[in-house]
């Protein structure tokens, strides 16, 4: 039950028999109930339960239009581009930022971060080739990788 709202984030109360999952730490998905509205993307700060027993939730939302995709890394082996297994992810942002930058959620040690990546999106199709800038932020099942979108590619976005 959402208590108060903001675009920051969420205050909700969680009945016990269905909160045991959750801890500081954990990412969420959510729907406003507003029509025509997008997923998002929230993280658990914080966990309490008062003296009823009821579990109050902070919630920070760290997207308001999260959209999924896949990512791979790209090799260049003997000479021809080959492109390692897709992994599902979660895009942060529509597009790169002005200065080029995407945030992307992917589960942990799903890539090395040296190798250059290519993102597509569920979507449209639209692809990305982009190197790890770094890691954000880590969950226990999630980590936030900052990534810089590669020269070849800045054009095309």
């Amino acid at each position: 039950v959402v208590e108060n709202a903001s675009e920051e984030g969420y205050g909700a109360i969680v009945p016990a028999r269905r909160g045991e999952w959750l801890q500081v730490g954990v990412l969420i998905g959510f729907k406003p109930d507003a029509e025509g509205s997008t997923w998002g993307a929230a993280i658990v700060r914080r966990v309490e339960t008062d003296q009823r027993g009821q579990r109050r939730v902070g919630i920070q939302v760290i997207t308001r239009g999260a959209s999924p995709g896949t990512m791979c890394a790209l090799r260049n082996l003997g000479g021809r581009g080959e492109r390692g297994t897709p992994h599902a992810v979660v895009l942060l942002d529509w597009q790169p930022s002005k200065s080029g930058y995407l945030q992307v959620l992917v589960r942990p040690d799903s890539f090395t971060m040296r190798d250059a990546l290519e993102a597509t999106r569920t979507a449209d199709g639209k692809t990305f080739v982009l190197m790890a800038s770094g890691v954000v932020e880590s969950g226990p099942d999630f980590e936030r990788v900052r990534f810089k979108l590669q020269a070849a590619n800045a054009a095309a976005a």
